[in-house]
């Protein structure tokens, strides 16, 4: 026997541990007190404590010694490339944007956008894919910049298509937006909530941070509307990702998002997810003080009812 390398270690308190096994999913919980990892690979391990040496292997924490673990990831990898019952598309509207935000690794091309024969290129591509009949699920992924420019001539007319072919052709169909959100209304909103759709739209710190990297033209900041336009699609039953970057330098201004959502009702509550990213320019460290800091906001959250997604998973 052997201990998988797919493996996580997660101290819970004084007397247990989590391991978790990421190509499993599957995790167990153990006391610290039996947690001596040349022992569980021993057959005196097995027999002093069969339902945990049982739990460990079910977790596929603990494998077989001729296991090839690389080649069972390939196998998975390989697997999810061929699949053919379900297709994701992403499509990049435009490469503009209405914000410049100093750590965007996007050269954005003011004014552009799909050309009618771009954009008959792709609806013809679409339907290629939608008359396949193995074809159960599709995905479509508006990126950009900032997908929601030209709405009416581009994603909403792609979008009206796939659904009516989805709908021919016996095809569940889920729609997903990249977004900075300001560019929102009402109009937009009310068509998107007739179809399976969500959000991801970030916040850059807190009001005064945020205001600071994600401001209009007349240098107005765009937080309040943003909070305000995330409140409309929730409430709308539409699922919104916020993404919360934060820095060392705004990391004390993310309390103040939790104040902004802090009253939202559960049903508002339960279309909403949080996801906490440090900027990558910013990170020197997994260690340092803004990491301590934002442990405890993202337990602030999830204490308060939120979903939190769980995207930190520490080194063994």
């Amino acid at each position: 026997m052997k201990l998988s390398v797919f493996n996580s270690i997660l101290i819970i308190n004084g007397k247990h541990t989590l391991l978790y096994n990421s190509f499993s999913g599957k995790f167990v919980v153990v006391r610290n007190q039996l947690l001596n990892f040349s022992d569980l690979l021993t057959d005196r391990f097995s027999c002093n404590f069969p339902y945990l040496h049982k739990q460990l292997l079910d977790a596929g924490i603990i494998i077989n010694t001729d296991i090839d673990e690389v080649a069972l990831l390939k196998e998975r990898i390989n697997d999810a490339d061929n699949n053919k019952n379900e297709y994701i598309l992403h499509i990049n509207p435009t490469l503009d944007c209405n914000f410049r935000c100093w750590y965007c690794y996007e050269n954005h091309i003011p004014n552009s956008k799909m050309s009618p024969e771009v954009l008959n290129s792709t609806l013809a591509y679409i339907h290629s894919i939608l008359k396949r009949p193995s074809i159960k699920s599709f995905e479509l992924g508006f990126f950009g910049g900032e997908p929601l420019f030209y709405f009416n001539n581009t994603a909403k007319e792609i979008i009206s298509y796939t659904h009516s072919l989805c709908t021919t052709h016996g095809v569940s169909l889920h729609i997903h937006f990249t977004s900075n959100g300001a560019l929102l209304t009402n109009q937009i909103i009310q068509f998107l909530k007739q179809y399976s759709c969500g959000f991801q739209i970030t916040l850059d710190g807190g009001k005064t941070y945020h205001d600071k990297t994600r401001f209009f033209k007349n240098g107005s900041g765009s937080y309040d509307l943003i909070v305000k336009n995330i409140f409309s699609l929730a409430s709308s039953k539409i699922d919104v990702i916020v993404r919360v970057n934060y820095t060392s330098e705004n990391i004390d201004s993310i309390n103040s998002i939790f104040k902004s959502f802090k009253d939202v009702t559960d049903d508002i509550k339960k279309y909403l997810r949080f996801d906490f990213q440090r900027v990558w320019q910013d990170r020197i460290t997994r260690t340092d003080e803004t990491e301590t800091k934002i442990k405890l906001i993202r337990k602030l959250f999830i204490d308060s009812g939120f979903v939190v997604l769980s995207n930190y998973i520490p080194h063994d």
